[in-house]
């Protein structure tokens, strides 16, 4: 039983007996007294929370670069797909699409390792990832998560098996790319709307 909770019974006990004044759990002094006994507890709870609320944030935060290094890569793809189209050679796009398929491989091994397996929210191995922000369990934030891997659970991308003998398929491919990266931006947009509310919710904390 903690320190305030033997006080009040104590005092309900002498109120039954008929000894104890009732104005006395209105004297300010006693009042200041349990006041000060749990500000330490409290300002404990708080520092730990600010604690936690941090590193959800910085999960979040390394999602969203994370996310900024595979929209680099998508175009990355868009590049080769468009040389692809305007290849005359079929050698050529051939060469061109050994190189795509080995990108999305990147995007892959990328979105797969983009942080521990507690930390990554777009590998898509999770499906919901909810955050303890104190020790009791009664507060807690939902993070979003993404599969943003190459697949078609993911990022939708497909490998180029024709070798971009046609200009179909590099269009094909041009499409999905772009699908790809307004996919990564809205997730990036979701991570930012994410961050802001944490770091919101972080900053109240130290006022």
């Amino acid at each position: 039983m903690g320190m305030l909770a033997r006080w009040r019974e104590r005092r309900q006990e002498e109120k039954a007996l008929g000894y104890a004044a009732p104005e006395e759990a209105e004297n300010p002094g006693i009042q200041y007294a349990i006041s000060r006994a749990l500000k330490p507890a409290a300002r404990r709870a708080g520092q730990e929370t600010a604690e936690r609320i941090a590193a959800a944030l910085t999960m979040v935060e390394q999602a969203i670069l994370a996310i900024d290094h595979v929209s680099e890569m998508l175009e990355e793809g868009e590049e080769l797909c468009e040389s692809a189209r305007e290849a005359g050679a079929p050698a050529k796009r051939a060469a061109i699409a050994e190189r795509y398929a080995a990108l999305l491989e990147r995007i892959d091994a990328y979105a797969v390792n983009a942080g521990t397996e507690e930390t990554n929210l777009i590998g898509g191995a999770r499906k919901t990832c909810e955050v303890m922000l104190d020790a009791e369990g009664q507060a807690r934030a939902v993070l979003h998560v993404a599969n943003l891997t190459s697949g078609e659970d993911g990022l939708g991308l497909s490998n180029p098996d024709g070798a971009f003998a046609s200009v179909a398929e590099a269009d094909r491919s041009l499409a999905e790319i772009a699908l790809a990266k307004n996919l990564a931006q809205h997730t990036a947009d979701l991570f930012a709307d994410t961050a802001a509310v944490l770091a919101e919710r972080r900053a109240r904390l130290s006022v």
